[in-house]
């Protein structure tokens, strides 16, 4: 297929084949999507599998000190796969 994106320079190049695979990609990327938002609603990770959390972590600050503010993170406990994070001063 890379092959044939080389070969694509103009319009006029686009043959009904690319247009039919073109149409496949865009099929398997919305049952993905799909499937994705599925997963999520029942807090599981589509990257890994394992469990989204809310976390929140006090940040700044000594011990004896009150903490400057709350780091605030929605996503997997296992993998880098996050959906929300924030920071919020106190």
């Amino acid at each position: 297929m890379q092959d044939r994106l080389k070969k694509i320079e103009k319009l006029d190049d686009i043959e009904r084949t690319d247009l039919e695979k073109l149409i496949q990609l865009v099929k398997i990327v919305y049952n993905f999507k799909g499937k994705e938002e599925i997963l999520l609603k029942y807090s599981v990770c589509p990257k890994c599998g394992d469990k989204i959390k809310e976390t929140q972590q006090y940040i700044g600050g000594s011990a004896e000190d009150e903490p400057a503010g709350v780091y605030y993170r929605v996503g997997c406990q296992k993998c880098d796969y996050l959906i929300h994070d924030e920071t919020f001063d106190i």
